[in-house]
């Protein structure tokens, strides 16, 4: 995205010396919309990295803070920036869909059509709290001054080529007209829909700031 603006790539927050003068990257791979101690109350375990959005928000207040002198400076340089919030939210349901693999030695494949079924309607649970998450950070930043954010939406998460081999369905009626995995699908749609919803709750909330929401499921699969 950047390179197709023109612009420099961003350093990583954590990458002591480098160079913020064009903008910061907060993003951690393997984040977390909901804390883990949120998810693990869920029976998720994050793996990876306790790196949240809640985590990459505190940075991001940290950095605001300390290169500025005034919560008023703070709000000057947000007006005249470009925020994106995500795409976050797909690990929380990651994580959640490989809580229900079966065990060594048990079905033919990872998951099934059925066990694919229980990990959707378990991971359906988050997605409330995930939209929520998202959006309360982008509400935060918009308190600071935001005018201009972007907040992106899920991938579609059925053609994802890890989840297409894991499941190794030979069931028709499990894909998609494009050939992808339909409840994975209809479930990163689920989650967009919510997301879009509380998009416009924002906008109703901030009319003199531009929010945008970017399709990244439509934007792959066509």
């Amino acid at each position: 995205l950047a390179k197709d603006l023109g612009l420099p790539l961003l350093n990583p927050y954590l990458d002591e010396g480098a160079d913020f003068s064009h903008g910061v990257n907060f993003a951690v791979a393997g984040a977390t919309a909901l804390d883990a101690a949120a998810l693990a109350r869920r029976g998720v375990a994050v793996p990876h990295t306790n790196s949240s959005l809640g985590v990459q928000l505190q940075r991001f207040k940290d950095f605001m803070s300390a290169n500025t002198r005034s919560p008023q400076e703070i709000h000057e340089k947000l007006a005249h920036s470009l925020v994106m919030v995500g795409e976050i939210g797909g690990n929380d349901y990651n994580y959640a869909f490989s809580a229900n693999k079966p065990a060594a030695g048990g079905a033919r494949n990872i998951y099934n059509l059925g066990r694919m079924a229980t990990g959707v309607a378990e991971a359906m649970g988050l997605v409330p709290d995930v939209v929520r998450s998202v959006t309360s950070a982008a509400r935060e930043l918009l308190d600071m001054g935001a005018t201009r954010v972007v907040i992106p939406g899920n991938f579609p998460l059925g053609c994802v080529p890890s989840y297409m081999a894991a499941v190794n369905e030979t069931e028709p009626a499990a894909y998609d007209a494009n050939g992808c995995l339909a409840a994975l699908n209809l479930f990163a749609q689920m989650h967009n829909v919510l997301l879009q919803q509380g998009i416009r709750e924002l906008r109703r909330s901030y009319t003199s700031a531009t929010i945008s929401y970017a399709d990244y499921f439509y934007a792959y699969v066509r």
